[in-house]
């Protein structure tokens, strides 16, 4: 239930306060503060099979420049999972600059 993710954040994240006093910066985000477009966002997720769903000029993205991050074969990681589509893609990630380019 909601109130028991309220109850844990507010005993273990913040030690018992209820409002949060500082923030950490995610040195890993973007500093453009601009969203993925949507083609951009699938782009990101879709496997290699799928590419041909988008519009051409994305799937020659994804077989020329960002071609090694779209591997036609890789592993997976159950992780204590039994069916493969609970799995873990052991992909590389991809550089955002590049990807943005």
């Amino acid at each position: 239930m909601i109130s028991d993710i309220d109850q844990n954040i507010c005993e273990n994240l913040l030690q018992g306060r209820i409002t949060i006093d500082e923030f950490e910066i995610d040195m890993n985000c973007s500093t453009t503060n601009v969203p993925y477009t949507p083609f951009q966002q699938l782009l990101s997720i879709m496997p290699t099979r799928s590419i041909g769903l988008l519009p051409d000029s994305y799937a020659e993205i994804a077989g020329g420049v960002l071609k090694e991050y779209f591997p036609p074969d890789f592993e997976i990681d159950l992780n204590g999972r039994a069916l493969p589509w609970e799995a873990i893609c052991l992909i590389p990630f991809v550089d955002e600059n590049l990807f943005i380019q």
